[in-house]
């Protein structure tokens, strides 16, 4: 999974370019407003206004939030978890299986769509669970 869902850049993207620079996908469908790893992006969806994650521009989707200040809520969240497990010295153990569920529980508080699988905040819970979340 982590291969698909590179979250460290996540948290290290770069603030939003003026509004003259913002893209769209090649569909025009999707604002893209921030990098979610190598070939992803996060971008409002200008039909729905939900947010969502654009796996190789257009070749894979994943809900994100239900809207733009969900999104701010739960990236919040995630950054106040990290680092995950730092000092674990079993990294199998149960302590980043109770961090991920913590994370799914504060997900969940914010946008239950936003927890159901197969959405971004979803796929990183697992990857925090397997403490593969980098």
């Amino acid at each position: 999974r982590s291969t698909l869902f590179p979250y460290t850049t996540l948290f290290r993207s770069q603030p939003l370019p003026p509004v003259d620079e913002l893209r769209t996908d090649p569909s025009g469908r999707y604002l893209l407003f921030s990098e979610s790893g190598i070939d992803a992006f996060i971008g409002i969806d200008l039909m729905s206004h939900h947010i969502i994650e654009i796996i190789d521009l257009g070749q894979g989707l994943h809900f994100v939030n239900s809207t733009l200040g969900q999104y701010v809520a739960s990236f919040h969240v995630f950054i106040a978890g990290l680092p995950y497990a730092p000092d674990d010295t079993d990294p199998d153990g149960d302590s980043l299986g109770v961090a991920a569920q913590h994370f799914r529980d504060a997900i969940k508080d914010i946008d239950l769509k936003a927890a159901e699988d197969n959405s971004m905040w979803s796929e990183l819970s697992w990857d925090i669970a397997n403490g593969d979340w980098q």
